[in-house]
């Protein structure tokens, strides 16, 4: 099956020599919702002036109708709605709120600034705190999503609430509040919700949704809006220690001001379940996440992937400090609690013939290490993770290693 409306972009002069170069190529089912009129006249001309041949037909209609007797599709041609009322549930969201606090990735941790104490006193800032819709992102409800309250859950803020009852939480969307009396600053920015087409950076923009009011939403980048750096500035000057939060669909470029930010988390979309995001950043569960993406020093390095000849980013594919072990930082004592359990878990891993287990815990050794908490991780650091990380999925485990202890030197 092709995209939506894929075959517009062939490359070819009239609809008629799209449609031929497609159906030959060997699609067999269109989405055409649009212009299925325009399909069809098109694929009946192909037929009729020889571009297409009727055994090429029969041949897709032959697999679309096995596939659909496959299924059951003729003697049950609409989904079975038995359980339908158990959508949403509890047991649901349960496993909904585990995915949001597993997807959560540390990308710094100064200073062993998260988690944070359940009675903590907390300045909760940043305009996707407690949205919902922003949150969510696209696809939810309605196909660009939309910001506010469309739809059921727990927004982070009600999660920090929920996870940490003991915590005294000022909450202040633009930080014009007083940061007066609060000890530790969390601020959560990133995107507003789109999808394909008019979520592209310098893409179209489009009043889709009603709610827009016909006013289009506000351009796609890579870099966070001036509103929320502003937030950012103030909050993490003005308090002791801060964490940001960044809910988004892809990398924001923050380089400039990593070095003001003690905590840094990529919450990524996490859903309707904010209380997954609290779980993490108040302890209840260990940050374990990994970039499943390069994050870039700014929009200039994309594309930007493992294997380039000069890779540099600010955190490369794969990084994800963790939690699970003590203190994360290599600045919490001369020898820090995390990288000594560490070392001893590697130490009693080297004996064993998976070498899997190892690598893993070389890397998070070796992320605790070579970060720097204003420019982010070297060039030849993120050089040698990143060929690690090729190595172990090649299953060259013992290059894998070589390549992190290399990290170190």
């Amino acid at each position: 099956m092709l995209e939506y409306d894929g075959i517009d972009h062939i490359q070819q002069p009239t609809k008629a020599l799209q449609v031929a170069d497609w159906v030959n190529a060997g699609g067999d089912m269109a989405m055409e919702p649009a212009d299925f009129v325009d399909f069809e006249n098109a694929l009946t001309s192909d037929v009729r002036d020889g571009l297409v041949s009727m055994a090429r037909i029969n041949d897709a209609v032959s697999r679309i109708l096995t596939k659909k007797f496959q299924l059951g599709l003729f003697e049950h041609p609409y989904a079975d709605r038995t359980n339908i009322s158990t959508i949403g549930d509890d047991a649901h969201r349960a496993v909904a709120r585990r995915a949001a606090a597993e997807s959560q990735v540390l990308l710094k941790n100064s200073s062993d600034v998260l988690p944070l104490s359940p009675t903590a006193k907390v300045y909760l800032a940043g305009r996707n705190a407690d949205n919902l819709g922003n949150q969510a992102g696209g696809w939810t409800i309605t196909w660009q999503g939309q910001s506010g309250t469309f739809t059921q859950g727990t927004t982070i803020m009600q999660g920090m609430a929920q996870v940490a009852p003991g915590a005294q939480i000022t909450y202040s969307p633009d930080a014009s509040a007083p940061t007066t009396g609060s000890d530790v600053g969390v601020v959560v920015v990133g995107e507003t919700p789109y999808s394909e087409g008019f979520g592209d950076v310098g893409g179209p923009q489009w009043a889709y949704d009603p709610s827009d009011n016909g006013v289009p939403r506000e351009v796609k980048t890579m870099e966070l809006k001036p509103g929320d750096k502003a937030v950012i500035d103030k909050v993490c000057t003005e308090l002791p220690k801060c964490v940001v939060l960044v809910v988004s669909g892809r990398p924001q470029v923050l380089s400039d001001q990593l070095g003001e930010i003690d905590g840094l988390v990529a919450s990524w979309l996490p859903g309707t379940e904010g209380a997954g995001v609290a779980d993490t950043l108040f302890g209840r569960r260990p940050y374990s996440g990994q970039l499943s993406l390069t994050w870039p020093r700014s929009a200039d390095q994309e594309p930007i992937n493992v294997g380039d000849r000069s890779y540099s980013p600010l955190f490369p594919f794969g990084w994800g400090l963790s939690t699970a072990y003590g203190p994360t930082s290599a600045t919490a004592s001369a020898t820090p609690a995390s990288g000594s359990a560490l070392l001893a878990k590697a130490h009693q891993q080297a004996g064993r013939a998976n070498n899997a287990d190892l690598v893993e815990t070389l890397r998070l050794l070796v992320q605790q290490q070579v970060l720097d908490p204003t420019t982010g991780v070297p060039a030849r650091a993120s050089d040698r993770i990143a060929r690690a990380d090729v190595a172990t999925l090649q299953g060259h485990y013992q290059q894998a290693i070589n390549l992190l202890l290399d990290a170190l030197r």
